[in-house]
């Protein structure tokens, strides 16, 4: 709020903080959410707060411990522990879930997101000629609505309305994987039952943290930069800075020094042959 102006809000739909997948012996594969409202320990600490979020599941306790603290106009995210009944095997942790969102209609912006070689979920009509972007109407009343993605090609996406908007980066990228809702309601697990989902349209994206062999394995971490006036190129130059950081990015002039052989790709035609199977 202090850096922008805008409130992002979390979860709509039922309040919840995280989303835990495991698999019980006996009881196989299980869902369960936690940090809902009365289920949550804050314990202050030095530049932050910690987070304990408990729910019962088939066989035990859900107990998931998480940090959060603020710098200046970045929020920093740490999962940091998972308890789980005795023989269970974890298999994912969602957090932060469900959030930051954009109402449908409401919250005109869009939600950019690392699908192939860049993606933008735009929350209200836009025009972009025959610009291949998920449009805002066509998927939102199907169960392709809500995706997962698995081969994400990198660590991390964001939103703005009124060009007020965030930077969502992974600061730990071995074992994740995004999910997405393109301005959904999750109205087909309503389909069966004939009622209407009771949920707003949404559009926005969070991390999968994946286990490491049934545990968390080690400590994930992310942070959210705000920022005015961003769009989805400000978003892609602030990651672009984390990678510099970290010894990721080398830049088309450095891989030139190493394979001179790409100084000939400017410039030059590219050719593509498409033909039914068999070829």
């Amino acid at each position: 709020m202090k850096a922008t102006g805008c409130r992002w809000e979390p979860d709509p739909w039922q309040g919840v903080a995280c989303r835990v997948e495991m698999m019980m012996p006996g009881h196989g594969r299980q869902t369960v959410d936690v940090g809902g409202v009365g289920n949550v320990e804050c314990r202050p600490q030095s530049g932050g707060v910690e987070l304990v979020m408990a729910n019962r599941a088939a066989g035990g306790e859900v107990r998931v411990t998480t940090w959060l603290g603020v710098t200046e106009s970045v929020l920093h995210v740490a999962v940091r522990a998972v308890e789980l009944p005795d023989n269970a095997r974890l298999e994912s942790i969602q957090y932060p879930f469900r959030t930051p969102y954009l109402e449908t209609g409401k919250d005109l912006g869009y939600v950019a997101v690392p699908s192939h070689e860049g993606c933008l979920i735009p929350t209200g009509p836009v025009k972009l000629g025959t610009t291949d972007f998920w449009h805002w109407e066509d998927v939102r009343h199907s169960r392709s609505s809500s995706y997962r993605e698995a081969m994400s090609t990198m660590p991390f996406y964001g939103g703005q309305k009124d060009g007020l908007g965030y930077t969502a980066i992974l600061e730990t990228t071995d074992d994740f994987d995004f999910e997405y809702l393109i301005n959904s309601n999750f109205q087909h697990a309503f389909d069966a039952s004939g009622k209407q989902s009771p949920y707003p349209y949404i559009a926005c994206a969070w991390p999968v943290w994946l286990a490491q062999k049934g545990k968390l394995g080690y400590e994930r971490r992310m942070r959210f930069e705000f920022a005015t006036g961003l769009d989805y190129v400000g978003m892609a130059k602030a990651y672009r800075k984390e990678a510099l950081a970290q010894g990721h990015l080398v830049t088309l002039r450095e891989k030139a020094k190493a394979r001179p052989q790409i100084d000939r790709l400017a410039g030059a035609p590219y050719l593509a042959y498409y033909a039914g199977y068999p070829h």
